[in-house]
């Protein structure tokens, strides 16, 4: 049976709806129109076509029957960030043909969607193709584009299902005691720690080689300079490289304790709760974990006397519940946030991105912190009537 191709879907709502789709190569493979189109039929006509990966409009606001079609197919969504012009989209859909102006519009969302991720498509290819996994290439474009999994994580879990880490973490999933995109955000995690260790590695097996060179080198004779300095400058190179491999093993040992540290507590994720964590509460840092903070998460804040208030802004009504480490500001108790000190749940481990908390201790230190809360807005509005 022929694999359906990947698409990506460009759509213009309305009385008239019109649907453009483009395959990875950015043919397009069906351009078309029809008055009263239900999202659910959209759908059914799409998905007889191939696998939506991605979903285009030329509206900086997503109308809803565009959000609610790439929710239902789980495609990823963009969206500019100003409203396409006419301009524009003649330049996007020229040399295409197309039967009216709803057409056009489909076509240029669908082509913009595309320009977004040509250049993911092409690294993939070029990724697939130097290991011989050519024939993965549209199951790992769609793991990537879809769920936001790095290209060689995708390629692991496509090729080697059975791995143990895999396992473990995919049946967490199944089970409902770990949500998707945290598992998502734990593999990637996983597969820059090993690649960072195959990295150092292989950044050893060069310095061994050149200290090899160094050491089997003979002393060049050379004009202006006694014997005894050429050996003594021949003895510092040799030192430096000791050095520096003596610096690359030791950082090899602590990624190899991290990945077996990593695996330990992928072994024990059904009773751990899962904690994105933020250094403070700075907007830079925020920033830069925006991606791995969603709505219903626990944090877990280092010190959250360092603070913005556009990321206060930002958290609130994506996060109840802040774990902290440092004290926290008295002014930060009237936020409405739940704040938990790290201390009241024992001990837990920690990688750079996520701490695993103990569900059980947790769950102790919210009731209590819940009930303290209660007991101070009870008070307050005591004092205020």
């Amino acid at each position: 049976m022929k694999e359906k191709p990947l698409l990506v879907v460009g759509i213009d709502p309305g009385t008239t709806t019109a649907y453009a789709l483009l395959d990875v190569d950015g043919n397009i493979i069906g351009l078309h129109s029809a008055k009263e189109l239900s999202v659910d039929a959209l759908i059914a006509k799409v998905t007889s076509m191939g696998i939506p990966a991605c979903v285009g409009c030329d509206k900086a606001k997503v109308p809803a029957y565009v959000e609610r079609f790439a929710v239902q197919v789980s495609a990823k969504l963009f969206s500019p960030p100003d409203d396409i012009r006419i301009d524009e989209k003649r330049k996007l859909t020229k040399g295409f043909g197309f039967k009216n102006n709803h057409e056009m519009d489909a076509l240029a969302s669908a082509v913009f969607a595309y320009n977004r991720v040509e250049g993911l498509f092409r690294r993939v290819d070029k990724f697939l193709e130097a290991r011989g996994k050519k024939e993965l290439s549209n199951n790992v474009k769609e793991l990537v584009v879809k769920k936001g999994v790095s290209i060689s994580g995708a390629l692991d879990l496509l090729a080697e299902p059975d791995k143990k880490e895999t396992r473990i973490i995919k049946k967490a999933v199944e089970q409902k005691k770990l949500a998707e995109k945290d598992f998502i955000e734990l593999y990637n995690e996983l597969k820059k720690s090993e690649q960072d260790n195959k990295i150092l590695k292989q950044q050893n097996r060069l310095l061994s080689d050149k200290l090899k060179k160094a050491e089997k080198k003979p002393v060049k004779k050379e004009p202006k300079t006694k014997p005894d300095e050429r050996l003594e400058q021949k003895d510092k190179k040799i030192e430096i490289l000791n050095k520096e491999i003596a610096k690359k093993d030791k950082e090899i040992k602590e990624k190899a304790a991290g990945l077996s540290n990593f695996n330990k507590i992928l072994s024990e994720i059904s009773t751990k709760l899962v904690v994105k964590k933020l250094k403070n509460l700075g907007w830079s840092e925020f920033q830069s974990k925006q991606d791995i903070i969603h709505k219903g998460n626990v944090l877990l804040v280092e010190d959250p006397a360092e603070f913005s208030k556009k990321t206060l802004a930002e958290l609130k009504g994506l996060v109840e519940i802040i774990i902290h480490k440092k004290d926290i500001p008295t002014k930060f108790l009237d936020l409405g946030f739940v704040f938990v000190n790290a201390q009241d749940l024992g001990e837990f481990q920690e990688t750079e991105l996520f701490a695993f908390v103990n569900k059980g201790r947790f769950e102790e230190a919210r009731k209590s912190r819940d009930l303290l809360k209660k007991i101070v807005q009870s008070y307050k509005k005591e004092r205020s009537t």
